[in-house]
């Protein structure tokens, strides 16, 4: 180790589709947190933070999978959060063409001394899809899709082609966040030095963007904090964009990827935070786990009196009704008795509401209604 000759937190080289990593954390590296040399393999749960350069980096005909990635930056030191490349040289066949969901980046700040240049940098011919996923805290620009010379095979290609997919993610609270454009609060970044690319003003991409639904629209991500504080807390809202803006649908027929009701790679059940107990994160005291909806008795059967439930049992394949009054926003979340998270439905409207829901098999479930501002209650329902 030296100046300038820094090694990666963890290097894949040419590892095989029959590998999957899990729970695996990078802490303050000095170069890229999980670089990718081609290969395969597949990585679901993972966290890298305080890197000094790109949070996760792939290349060399990169084909693996990925699920729950979380990335978070340094404000002093920080590169992109994704280098995303094709092959060596550029623009050759085969390319890296990876499939990732759920990945939520924090970069270094609005006003940071890092770099900190970009967000995602889709390059060097990459294909590829990158969905269901949020970027906050972005210093500038969010993405780029470079677009070289004209003719070229480049990434841009690829997007124009379909092999390139961009899809319903989040991006809000960046340095450049004014909307899905390449002007100079637009969160594009536009390819420099190539005088004769596809696209100088890139139609084709924020067309892409539009028509997947891209959000700019607040995940409500509960806290940020860089130091150890104990007040980071990358989970979102349950009332905010993650839970609220349409999802692409996951890779069919695929048993790596887990369905969610949510962006980004964290619910915001309390129930279901991953990093809790193993990381570094946690160890070192940068995380907040205290359950956001700490309240009294007397507040919580507020609650359960404004819930109403029925029938209760209900018949397999038969609606039941939830009645709520309220002044604010509610969620509805439904767990199997062993505590898996069966469905979340949000209720958007306040005051008194009927919510019908159906499509349960028979067993023992808890309903559990939380409120915006952070109340909750449970019910037990039961199928017959």
């Amino acid at each position: 180790l030296a100046s300038g000759n820094e090694l990666n937190g963890l290097s894949l080289g040419a590892v095989g589709s029959g590998t999957t990593l899990e729970y695996i954390e990078i802490y303050a590296n000095s170069d890229d947190g999980i670089e990718f040399f081609g290969g395969a393999p597949n990585l679901k749960y993972a966290v890298v933070a305080f890197a000094e350069d790109d949070s996760y980096d792939w290349d060399e005909v990169y084909t693996g999978k990925g699920q729950f990635w979380f990335s978070i930056q340094r404000p002093d030191i920080a590169d992109a959060a994704g280098e995303l490349d094709g092959t060596t040289p550029d623009d050759l066949t085969p390319f890296s063409n990876p499939t990732i969901y759920n990945w939520t980046h924090i970069g270094s700040g609005i006003g940071a001394t890092a770099s900190n240049p970009i967000g995602w940098l889709f390059r060097a011919g990459t294909a590829g899809t990158v969905a269901n996923s949020i970027v906050t805290a972005q210093k500038g620009k969010v993405l780029e899709v470079q677009d070289k010379n004209a003719g070229t095979n480049d990434s841009y290609e690829k997007l124009k082609n379909g092999s390139l997919k961009i899809l319903n993610n989040v991006f809000y609270g960046n340095g450049s966040n004014a909307g899905i454009n390449a002007t100079s609060t637009g969160i594009i970044r536009v390819t420099s030095g190539q005088p004769t690319q596809d696209e100088a003003t890139p139609t084709t991409l924020i067309n892409h963007l539009t028509t997947n639904q891209t959000s700019l629209e607040s995940a409500g991500i509960r806290s940020i904090s860089r130091i150890q504080d104990g007040k980071l807390d990358p989970r979102p809202s349950a009332n905010g964009s993650a839970y609220t803006t349409p999802l692409a649908a996951l890779p069919a027929n695929d048993p790596f990827f887990t369905m969610t009701s949510y962006k980004g790679a964290f619910s915001a059940d309390e129930a279901q935070m991953w990093l809790e107990g193993w990381s570094t994160l946690d160890r070192n005291g940068h995380l907040n786990l205290d359950t956001p909806t700490s309240v009294d008795e007397e507040l919580d059967k507020a609650v359960v009196d404004r819930f109403k439930m029925y029938p209760n049992p209900v018949t397999p394949g038969f609606m039941f009704t939830i009645e709520s009054d309220f002044d604010e926003q509610v969620r509805i979340d439904i767990f199997s008795i062993d505590g898996r998270l069966i469905r979340t439905v949000p209720v958007r409207a306040t005051g008194f509401v009927k919510q019908q829901i159906n499509g349960l098999d028979r067993g023992l479930y808890i309903i559990k209604f939380t409120t915006e501002s952070g109340r909750f209650a449970a019910k037990k329902l039961v199928v017959e």
